[in-house]
């Protein structure tokens, strides 16, 4: 799925296209980053994303199901806003699956969803990043999220996040921006992770997940060691030239320019409390709760 740093460029290209105040742009924006803390804090996927990449009922659509609660904040408010930057990154990580992800790195990909091609798509993460930084575009949308000094009190609309994780995430994410490279924005996301992991956990905030998601072939991120860290990142130039030659750019702007088109939709619908339709190429949740997620994609 997109980095953060991505998920945060994008956000900020689609706040652009919907009715946000200054404040609630503000919290659209962080909430674009928060889902990502499963990815330093051990959490099941399906807890923070509500998606696998063999789903097909959208995630973005079964968190709006869950919860009255959401679907009742003020319109207008910060803290929809806050949810709806939520629901953009759910939506960008569903077609990143359906336009990158299944085609180049999923069971039927010669990787075939494999320790090999989810090493090559973490370099595809930072080379994307590195095209961030190197231009500065992330600028403006990192000092924005800087100033949200009400995330705390907005991550306790998301039920399925222990409280003080998406604080801890989002501050992370703002020190890697300073950071110089690839390997100091990952070796300080591993030094976090270490942290959260020896902090107190709740085993209820651990037990949502799929019933196949333990059925898919079995993959650690860069961050899951110092071992693994290191060797990845003594491969990461090979790595991030295979995987840029690997995925066509044009592919690359044809997801970026689906995830902002059915972001939009689906944030818009929520923000004026009007029906959500699924985004394109997934499914609505059937009164039943959805369906089990698939393992051949």
């Amino acid at each position: 799925m997109p980095s953060p740093f991505e998920h945060l460029s994008l956000a900020w290209s689609i706040a652009d296209k919907l009715p946000l105040s200054a404040s609630g742009r503000t919290a659209f924006l962080t909430g674009s980053l928060c889902p990502d803390v499963d990815k330093i804090a051990g959490f099941p996927r399906s807890t923070t994303h509500w998606w696998v990449p063999g789903d097909e009922v959208s995630g973005a659509l079964k968190l709006i199901a869950s919860s009255n609660g959401i679907r009742a904040l003020p319109f207008e408010s910060p803290v929809r806003a806050f949810i709806a930057g939520y629901l953009c990154h759910l939506v960008s990580d569903e077609q990143w699956t359906l336009t990158i992800y299944r085609p180049f790195f999923g069971i039927h990909s010669k990787f075939k969803a494999g320790q090999a091609g989810a090493d090559r798509q973490w370099a595809l993460h930072a080379s994307i990043d590195e095209r961030h930084f190197t231009t500065g575009t992330l600028s403006s949308a990192l000092a924005d999220v800087a100033t949200a000094g009400e995330l705390r009190h907005w991550e306790v609309t998301i039920p399925t996040i222990p409280r003080g994780y998406a604080v801890r995430f989002v501050r992370m994410v703002l020190h890697q921006a300073q950071l110089p490279d690839a390997p100091a924005r990952y070796r300080f996301a591993a030094t976090v992770s270490r942290e959260l992991s020896n902090g107190p956990r709740l085993e209820t905030d651990f037990t949502r997940t799929r019933p196949n998601d333990n059925k898919r072939p079995s993959v650690a991120r860069p961050t899951s060691d110092a071992t693994r860290l290191e060797d990845f990142l003594s491969r990461l130039d090979a790595l991030t030239i295979e995987a840029m030659q690997y995925v066509p750019e044009d592919a690359i702007a044809s997801y970026r320019e689906r995830a902002e088109e059915e972001s939009v939709k689906v944030c818009a619908a929520y923000l004026a409390g009007a029906p959500v339709m699924p985004p394109a190429g997934t499914a609505a949740p059937s009164a039943a709760g959805g369906s089990p997620a698939r393992t051949d994609l």
